[in-house]
């Protein structure tokens, strides 16, 4: 909250009764127009009212102003130890999983009178709800949904699968509130493993893409750590001529030859 809002709101707290623009001015020791523009900001965030006060005299009642006395909905939140220590009570009972699907299932029940409350299609209203939970989903051509971000994340993974158990209760619930036979079965949590071929092909990339530079530079590129006899097949049909490596010899004498041909282009730099 900025500084001199801050005093303002703390000059109304302070009085015991109500006071007007000028007054708070004059305590605040501003200018009066520009405590009028942070008591209508205190004004609409609940934390300063208007009020009436008797006239004194002939005229409409003068309008002063005070602070609402209740908490500061304007201040920070920190909900995330207390859903901890929910979550903590829900894995000491029996069948702890089942019974976070079913505080899912009646959390998307809640929801599906919200999103179904208009003619909608069945998955569509799921994503909706899903959408507006920031959970980021994404409808694929195989007819999954992916979760493409985790709102609950840091529970998530330390919870042993209740946070996940959550989510797929509560995507069950949202459709139960419809007549759809569409069902959602499981939950498969956290990223898809990627491929190793994906691995190896990206892999092959950067080394291309290093002896490609090393050739624009005239240096010389040994490859490190060469283990198989399938890496030096591959590093020579990237033209990788030296290497070193458990694939290219054993360990042996300090005076023995460290770098290795790959092909008989490559001569070691003390031959």
């Amino acid at each position: 909250m900025n500084t001199t809002r801050r005093t303002v709101l703390q000059v109304l707290r302070e009085s015991a009764e109500p006071l007007s623009i000028a007054q708070v001015a004059e305590a605040v020791g501003v200018h009066v127009n520009t405590v009028r523009f942070h008591l209508d900001a205190l004004i609409g965030t609940g934390q300063v009212e208007q009020v009436r006060t008797a006239p004194s005299g002939p005229g409409r009642p003068a309008t002063r102003l005070r602070a609402v006395a209740a908490m500061d909905r304007t201040g920070p939140r920190t909900y995330l130890p207390l859903a901890q220590l929910l979550l903590d009570d829900v894995a000491s009972a029996p069948r702890p999983r089942e019974r976070a699907r079913r505080a899912g299932r009646r959390w998307g029940r809640q929801l599906a009178e919200r999103v179904y409350a208009d003619p909608t299609d069945a998955v569509d209203g799921l994503l909706e709800a899903l959408d507006e939970l920031q959970f980021a989903p994404h409808h694929s051509e195989s007819g999954d949904i992916e979760l493409r971000h985790c709102p609950f994340l840091e529970l998530a993974a330390p919870s042993g699968g209740l946070v996940c158990a959550i989510h797929l209760g509560l995507m069950q619930g949202v459709l139960e509130g419809t007549d759809t036979d569409v069902r959602v079965e499981r939950l498969d949590p956290f990223v898809r493993p990627v491929r190793r071929s994906v691995v190896v092909a990206m892999l092959m990339a950067l080394a291309a893409s290093l002896v490609s530079f090393a050739r624009e530079i005239s240096a010389e590129l040994v490859a490190e750590g060469v283990e198989s006899a399938a890496e030096v097949v591959a590093l020579r049909q990237l033209g990788v001529s030296c290497g070193q490596g458990f694939g290219l010899g054993r360990p042996g004498p300090m005076t023995s030859r460290t770098t290795m041909p790959l092909t008989s282009g490559c001569e070691d730099s003390r031959n």
